[in-house]
């Protein structure tokens, strides 16, 4: 089998023995879970999604996988998913809930994709809830030296915890 993803998570040491799990689901989507203060716990998901190019088998099926993944994961838990989702979700806050007045671009089919699981879960694209300057949110520019980069790399949440977001 071709291996197209690769996802991972770098670990601090003092934090080692606060890992619940962490589990494998596929090589674009791992999870793990850690434990908080009293009894809580937070599940962490490090996803790498189809590009726009892919099949569109292989990216519903990665957000049919996501959204399984999500749907596991108890409503009174933390839940931070982040990662590469090579979507651009723009800048359409009124429209869409999840999204933050500091959006950019345009959107596209990725992006549709992800807004509309962000809906079903009642999520936040916390990157678009923060000023920064365009040189901190753009994490990709396509080739060769365009000036027009896009932000494709996100950190969700709930929206519930959004206000346990300092900066991103």
């Amino acid at each position: 089998m071709k291996r197209e993803g690769g996802v991972g998570f770098v670990i601090r040491f003092t934090l080692v023995e606060k890992i619940e799990h962490i589990t494998g689901i596929t090589d674009r989507l791992m999870k793990l879970r850690v434990s908080q203060a009293c009894g809580r716990y937070l599940s962490i998901l490090s996803v790498y999604a189809p590009t726009i190019e892919s099949t569109e088998e292989s990216t519903m099926s990665f957000y049919e996988t996501i959204r399984n993944t999500i749907a596991a994961v108890p409503i009174e838990e933390k839940l931070i998913v982040f990662g590469d989702f090579n979507a651009c979700v723009g800048q359409d806050h009124n429209i869409w809930g999840a999204l933050g007045r500091y959006g950019i671009a345009k959107v596209n089919s990725n992006g549709l994709l992800l807004l509309q699981l962000c809906s079903e879960f009642n999520l936040a694209v916390s990157n678009t809830f923060f000023h920064q300057k365009r040189k901190f949110k753009v994490t990709w520019t396509p080739p060769p030296r365009s000036k027009h980069g896009h932000m494709i790399d996100f950190i969700l949440t709930r929206k519930s915890d959004i206000r346990d977001m300092c900066n991103v």
